[in-house]
């Protein structure tokens, strides 16, 4: 069913999807509007296209998905289709346990998910505060007045 919804049973089966084995390892980057089209079928052409590609990953042809692909994802699922923080974060979870997907900074992306200090704030700003982070920033400072309160970030005044 198309209609702007997460479809995590869509994702579920490119997880666990068997191809046909190659001889040759390959990565493939994969655009935010190409997992978008998979995962919400907002467009049912793009939407059809989208699952022969991600359908046709393996272990031996990965697709990658970069920190900025899934930032504007991200931005896309809340604010265009008001997907809540929750939803969201499972679905990350599920492109983390992908066999076929290598997703760009998966360490940033569990912490951010998984650390306690991290649960109830924006994920792009918690990314940007554990990045920071992990640079060996001593504090990465901002405007806005709700990521100033995650550990590692300063508001700027």
């Amino acid at each position: 069913m198309c209609g702007g919804r997460i479809r995590t049973a869509r994702l579920k089966r490119i997880i666990w999807h068997e191809v046909s084995i190659m001889t040759d390892k390959a990565l493939l980057g994969i655009d935010s509007n190409v997992l978008l089209r998979y995962i919400v079928c907002d467009d049912e052409r793009q939407a059809e296209i989208a699952t022969q590609f991600m359908n046709s990953l393996s272990e031996n042809r990965k697709g990658f998905i970069s920190i900025v692909v899934l930032i504007e994802t991200i931005w896309v699922l809340s604010r265009a289709y008001g997907h809540k923080r929750q939803e969201i974060c499972n679905f990350i979870d599920l492109l983390l346990s992908s066999s076929v997907l290598q997703v760009q900074f998966a360490d940033v992306w569990e912490r951010v998910l998984h650390d306690e200090g991290f649960q109830d704030k924006d994920l792009g700003d918690a990314v940007i505060a554990v990045l920071g982070l992990q640079a060996d920033c001593i504090e990465t400072v901002t405007f806005d007045k709700k990521a100033s309160k995650i550990e590692g970030m300063r508001l700027l005044k």
